[in-house]
């Protein structure tokens, strides 16, 4: 048991859900963003987590372009070590992309289906090279039906304003507009501040199972927020600490509805599971930060601005992580001392 160990594991993993996050928008930017008239193209859209056939497929990102043409983009925030030669636990993201390879209908389109596909897999700069080399190796294509695969390595620049930097590892895709294979193929820089013109800043989740203190933090600090007025908050209850607490009535699909109504793709309204918020609900549970009613299916959040203290960092993940390994310690302890 080592609880920093624990809380950074946590706050590590929160730290590559982000960048997978804010590396999916940036890159969505790239092509749905007219820089010469400062506006979003018309005739541009993008998809997260949106459902194809056959077999309700659902990639990360589809980008439907004109001419009919449609990109199928599958962001990998990290990869599992494959250093088990009985299990090959890379060839997964090899069958997930073949399932891709086909054609797929669903697209927004008339009769639902483009007439140039290609295949995109967006993958961390830590794992891009040596998953390429495994993909060359199995001397592995992706040509059934995409008319080009390519692997796109992101990395963070945590420059005066954080940006995502894009370069090709390998592979290619067709140019579109300004954005060239000679430009990609040397690199591309998109400014997280850029995603507020475009209006992908408000977007907080992927279709992929986010932290369970990721989605802790957003409640708290986006959604449960939202739900007090100021009136309630001038009359709300102190408690010895003189802390100001409200409780807030609240229910999992209340909390989902609100969430994929107001952080999500409205293209994609089922993105967000509501597995994700009965886990985070959970855990508030857990720090004693909310109740169950099982009898009508609602949770009671005891809200505070502050959770521990007046002074503390304004990083709610850290909060929850540690508070949830210090939970999880003494609950061991617990257990042990009752083996004695």
């Amino acid at each position: 048991m080592n609880l920093v160990n624990d809380i950074e594991r946590m706050l590590d993993d929160v730290d590559n859900y982000t960048q997978s996050l804010n590396a999916s928008l940036c890159f969505i930017h790239i092509f749905i963003w007219d820089k010469e008239n400062n506006r979003v193209y018309s005739d541009v859209k993008y998809f997260i987590g949106k459902a194809y056939q056959p077999n309700d497929i659902t990639p990360d990102i589809t980008l439907l372009l004109p001419n009919r043409r449609g990109l199928i983009v599958e962001c990998k925030r990290s990869i599992s070590r494959n250093e088990d030669s009985s299990r090959d636990e890379w060839q997964k993201i090899i069958d997930q992309l073949k399932k891709y390879d086909d054609t797929l209908t669903g697209w927004d389109t008339s009769g639902g289906n483009v007439d140039q596909q290609e295949l995109i897999l967006l993958i961390n700069q830590k794992y891009s090279k040596i998953f390429v080399d495994y993909l060359n190796n199995k001397k592995q294509t992706f040509n059934k039906i995409s008319k080009n695969f390519c692997v796109v390595r992101y990395s963070r620049d945590m420059g005066r304003n954080e940006a995502i930097v894009f370069t090709i590892e390998d592979g290619e895709f067709d140019d579109f507009r300004e954005l060239t294979m000679d430009k990609i193929k040397y690199h591309i820089t998109v400014s997280l501040m850029f995603l507020i013109s475009s209006k992908l800043k408000k977007i907080f989740f992927l279709d992929e199972f986010p932290p369970s203190i990721y989605t802790m933090s957003i409640l708290w600090d986006y959604v449960f927020s939202s739900m007090i007025t100021e009136e309630e908050w001038r009359n709300a209850k102190e408690e010895s600490d003189r802390v100001r607490i409200i409780e807030i009535i609240v229910t999992k699909k209340q909390l989902r509805d609100f969430i994929t109504e107001n952080f999500c793709d409205r293209n994609a309204r089922h993105s967000v599971k509501e597995s994700w918020i009965e886990e985070a609900l959970d855990n508030f549970i857990k720090i004693k930060l909310a109740k169950r009613n099982r009898a009508h299916g609602e949770y009671t959040i005891k809200y505070r601005k502050n959770i521990t203290s007046e002074s503390e960092s304004d990083n709610k993940t850290e909060v929850f992580a540690r508070l949830l390994c210090e939970k999880n310690i003494q609950l061991q302890m617990d257990e042990f001392l009752s083996d004695e």
